[in-house]
This record gives structure tokens, sequence and C-alpha cells, in this order.
């Protein structure tokens, strides 16, 4: 039974000793392996970098429709279907209550 603790002890420590080996190996190589696998080595590319403004730009299609709309359109005149703009506002023009979006010709 001795003899049998005396051959694990002596196992034992062979392993410690082998994986010990091995760990101080892979310490040492590790810096050789991280330098050859650097970008600069690998053939990548070089950029000069500056600080600046990124623009993101999203190409898309689609419609806008207003949250809130009023239908506008000329007075109701029996029998008169031919109405005149005299004015109509800018398409696109920022508008706010009370601006003048459209006026029709009186003159008929």
């Amino acid at each position: 039974m001795r003899r049998y603790i005396r051959m694990l002890i002596r196992q034992r420590a062979f392993w410690m000793i082998l994986g010990g080996i091995i760990a101080v190996v892979v310490a040492a190589l590790w810096p050789v392996h991280r330098s050859s696998t650097d970008v600069s080595h690998r053939g990548g590319y070089d950029a000069i970098v500056r600080r600046g403004d990124l623009s993101v730009e999203i190409p898309a299609t689609g419609s806008l429709v207003a949250s809130r709309a009023v239908d506008i359109g000329p007075p109701s005149v029996e029998g008169l279907w031919d109405f005149k703009i005299a004015r109509l506002a800018d398409e696109g023009a920022q508008v706010k209550p009370g601006d003048l979006l459209i006026e029709f010709d009186g003159q008929e």
C-alpha cells in the first residue's frame, strides 16, 4: 500500500511539473504570437484619421400625412364653377394660424 501511495505521489508530481513547464512555455511564446497577428503585419489598410462630423444618410421613399388637415376650397356660389386663384402660398412654406394660404379672384 505504501508503495502504491509513493507511486501516486511521484506520478502527481510528474504531471504537476510537466504542467508547469507547459505553462511557462505558453507564457513565453504568447507575446510572439500576438505580435505576428498584428494588423500592420497582415497587410491591412493605412488610413489618416481626423476629427470631423459624421453624416448618416438613409435613402428611403414614402409619403407624409399631416396629423391635422383642413380641406379648403372656393366659396360656394350656385352655378359658378370656374374660379381663378389670385394668390397662393408657396409650396412647402411654413405657415402659422391666420396666414393667408389662398385668395380667389372676385372680379367675375
